[in-house]
């Protein structure tokens, strides 16, 4: 006899715990299967990567365990945290510092993911979610009305049906596999990590007083530290299990990837580019937990959708990059469109089909458009005045239009989508001339400086945004269509004074104020004909420019 479940998701890690309580949430009588290869419980610390967690993907995590959970079991996370390179990086006080000097007001968390998916485990057993570990998959058959997984468990063969199947196997990714769905991503960086057996706090990379003591005590612990290099950056993230988790991701066009294949080549490349960092891990060896590493991360895939009863999720089917740690974001999306598809079927709902290929269309879209972010990132790390505004453009670009709509639950909405429509395609526009205008000044500007303090929170148009989210009104769909309206604006106003600022600093201010940051760029002789003189005043918001100047320190 065949056991049936409605759902059988393949993999419990992060992606297939997480869909699984919230699919029995929003669906008390579902049935759900979840098999897991690795053996239960999960060991805490030296475990898995993505222990970083920011806004949407935070936030998602809270929803189902509850934000008592995380303030007990894992670290507030003081947001992210950036030294620049200042001479040989051999005294952290010279960098080019660029943080929070509190906590933002949308708590997000150092997560240690052992203690984190054991936790997410034991919820959907107490739920009613069958989970089983040490299950090897030895065969899918795909079939619209009834699907079947054939597993090994104790040496035992089983075989269920499911109505559904969702792959969240991670780079395993059985279903992309076996459907020969993976496409390549164009971004090439690869990444190697390891966590010591001890917390890390970057404080004490210097015993300068007046450094140490600027900001609160422990605030540089918490947050996610980036040592920043021209094509590469090295993470510190926390753990509450007591270890720190290092890592180092690196374009293989600055740094190839046979410099970090083991423990004592990436000591060795620490030493060079990193010196203080090197001395600071070297006198640690001994508490050395794991180490690993992994070549060209970056993967995209044909549908992760499909109304063949069939869905990826998580790294089984994208994956950009883990600088700002958007990997749980995209995971919290999938899994909230996976389980608005699965509702809309057992329901019987006319647009089920339709709704399939609007999820599967946006979040491609999504990912293809952070690719274009990400792709155009590396060669400016090093660049610390032009990093500052990247940072702070991102940040604003994430508040302004993905945050906003995924914590009013519209972002997997398809009919409120379609009614913002052309602000969307605004945003898309306003966000790649943005990173094409920084990149563009990237290569024409770096200067040299040292002992600066560049503040996330002055940049207060942005914090102002997170303020009114975690106030949790709920807002009617003509109140949030004014919220993404009014943040198009403040992407507008950002993009015309950083517009302004730059071409100032490089002799070439056109001398006008009708700027139009649809049409903003560093070639003068494509002003006119790509209508960059087709603006107005009224794109100049007097608070941005003001925000901005808190964070601008260059001559």
């Amino acid at each position: 006899m065949i056991t049936q479940y409605d759902v059988v998701i393949l993999g419990g890690g992060l992606a297939g715990l997480t869909l699984g309580i919230q699919l029995k949430r929003e669906s008390h009588d579902i049935s759900v299967l979840v098999l897991e290869r690795n053996s239960y419980p999960f060991p805490e610390a030296a475990f898995k990567v993505g222990e970083s967690t920011v806004e949407v993907g935070g936030q998602y995590l809270v929803r189902l365990l509850g934000e008592e959970h995380f303030e007990k079991k894992h670290i507030r996370k003081a947001g992210p945290r950036f030294f620049f390179p200042a001479g040989d990086n051999s005294d952290i006080t010279c960098r080019v510092e660029y943080g929070t000097s509190s906590f933002l007001p949308i708590h997000t968390y150092q997560v240690d993911r052992g203690r984190l998916e054991n936790e997410l485990w034991a919820e959907n057993q107490q739920i009613g979610v069958e989970v089983l570990s040490e299950c090897k998959v030895e065969y899918v058959m795909l079939d619209r009305e009834q699907h079947q997984i054939t597993f090994m468990r104790d040496r035992e063969k089983t075989v269920v049906s499911a109505r559904w199947i969702v792959d969240a196997s991670g780079r395993a990714g059985l279903l992309k596999k076996k459907l020969g769905l993976a496409r390549p991503a164009d971004h090439e960086p690869n990444a190697v990590w390891f966590r010591i057996d001890e917390p890390l706090d970057i404080t004490d990379f210097s015993d300068n007083a007046m450094w140490r003591t600027m900001l609160p005590p422990g605030h540089r612990y918490k947050a996610t530290n980036h040592l920043m290099g021209p094509g590469y950056w090295v993470w510190f993230i926390p753990l509450s299990s007591g270890s720190t988790s290092v890592g180092i991701v690196a374009h293989p066009a600055f740094h190839p990837l046979q410099r970090f294949t083991t423990f004592e080549r990436t000591l060795e490349w620490l030493r060079e580019y990193e010196p203080q960092c090197a001395q600071f891990i070297e006198a640690r060896r001994d508490k050395l937990q794991d180490f690993n590493y992994i070549k060209h991360y970056a993967h995209g895939c044909e549908r992760v959708f499909s109304s063949e009863r069939w869905c990826l999720t998580g790294e089984a089917g994208v994956f950009i990059d883990p600088f700002l740690s958007p990997g749980t974001d995209f995971i919290g999306l999938a899994n909230s469109m996976i389980t608005t598809i699965i509702r809309k079927d057992l329901r019987g709902e006319e647009d089920f089909v339709q709704y399939v290929e609007f999820s599967n269309q946006l979040y491609l879209n999504l990912f293809q458009l952070l690719l274009r972010w990400f792709s155009a990132l590396y060669p400016l790390m090093g660049n610390h005045q032009v990093m500052v505004l990247w940072v702070g453009w991102y940040f604003l670009l994430y508040m302004s239009i993905p945050v906003t709509l995924f914590f009013h639950r519209r972002l997997w909405d398809m009919q409120f989508m379609a009614s913002i429509q052309g602000e969307i395609g605004r945003f898309q526009e306003l966000s790649l001339r943005g990173i094409g205008l920084l990149q563009a000044w990237g290569q024409r500007y770096q200067q040299p400086w040292s002992n600066q303090f560049a503040d996330i929170m002055k940049l207060d148009h942005i914090i102002e945004l997170q303020r009114e989210l975690v106030m949790g009104k709920e807002l009617t769909d003509e109140e949030v269509r004014e919220k993404v309206s009014r943040n198009l604006g403040l992407l507008e106003a950002t993009l015309v004074e950083y517009f302004d600022r730059i071409t100032k600093l490089l002799s070439i201010h056109p001398g006008r104020d009708d700027i139009n940051p649809y049409a903003v760029s560093l070639d003068p002789s494509r002003w006119e004909a790509e209508g960059l003189f087709t603006g107005s005043k009224s794109y100049k918001i007097a608070e941005v420019s003001k925000n901005i100047a808190g964070v601008w320190y260059v001559n």
